[in-house]
């Protein structure tokens, strides 16, 4: 998909538009920036002054991450003010709110799935501003499913999405030798409640993947047969609303290499480090 100019912004009056306009025009400038540059050039501004740090760019959705975490959640009525009065304080975590929505369809759906929808609301037949009608039609165009539930719990509020693997265990079963019981227990904390895949991994080196539509506060699941190994959300693509990486995955034996767990700790600490310094640059 050609990039092209950002589609027109609806008036303030059109409620919620106007946000769905800058947060198309946010996430066109993102896909930009990760495609030209790999990302934003990292750094920190004191008084005013810009300070390039010598670290490898920075994502800018995890920069639109950052600043939602930092912020909290923007309830209802901070998301009305900012759909109302486009350009106030709040309308910037409600324009990243509304990128980081677009950023989780694509990831979701594909990108090149993703863009041709996108070239479709483009070409749309000009009446006014694109709306969220015009969005969700040209989604369905291309899945041919009705995305408007999915939009409305990512685009209800600025919130990240907070799901974590809280337990992940597995023992001999006392009346079958060679049998493994495993336990699964996955929790929402906060944010919106999106459909998910789990994989548990076993240690014949089978998989097995559930689906949890994420409605409920937690999802405990039991496995019998071999030795459940390790556990992971959406093994197959990260989430770009995901309020934290560090608690998607779990496993059942910590690496017992005392320089292994040392480096993956290291890696850990750096990418919480540039997160943070996207907030600043």
């Amino acid at each position: 998909m050609h990039l092209g100019p950002a589609l027109p912004l609806a008036t303030p009056g059109e409620t919620g538009e106007a946000l769905l306009g800058q947060g198309l025009a946010a996430y066109t400038a993102a896909r930009r920036a990760q495609e030209r540059g790999g990302g934003l050039p990292a750094g920190v501004r004191v008084g005013g002054l810009a300070l390039p740090l010598p670290l490898a760019p920075l994502d800018p959705f995890a920069a639109m991450r950052a600043r939602l975490a930092a912020a909290g959640p923007v309830g209802p009525v901070a998301w009305a003010a900012a759909e109302r009065h486009p350009g106030a304080g709040s309308d910037r975590l409600a324009r990243d709110a509304i990128a980081l929505a677009l950023a989780e369809i694509e990831a979701r759906m594909g990108r090149a799935e993703f863009d041709r929808a996108l070239d479709l609301l483009a070409q749309r037949p000009r009446h006014g501003p694109a709306g969220t009608d015009d969005l969700l039609r040209a989604l369905g165009s291309v899945t041919g499913e009705d995305l408007s539930g999915l939009w409305q719990e990512l685009a209800g509020g600025a919130a990240l999405v907070d799901v974590g693997v809280v337990v992940a265990a597995s023992q001999p079963d006392p009346t079958r030798p060679g049998v493994e019981l495993g336990r699964t227990t996955i929790v929402h904390r906060g944010g919106p409640r999106l459909p998910l895949t789990i994989e548990l991994r076993f240690a014949d080196g089978t998989r097995r993947h559930v689906r949890w539509d994420g409605r409920d506060d937690w999802l405990r699941i039991h496995s019998e047969g071999p030795r459940l190994v390790a556990v992971r959300l959406e093994p197959s693509r990260s989430s770009p609303l995901a309020a934290s990486r560090l608690d998607d995955a779990r496993l059942v034996d910590p690496d017992p290499r005392p320089r292994r767990r040392a480096l993956q700790r290291l890696r850990i600490l750096a990418q919480l480090f540039l997160e943070a310094l996207a907030d600043l640059a």
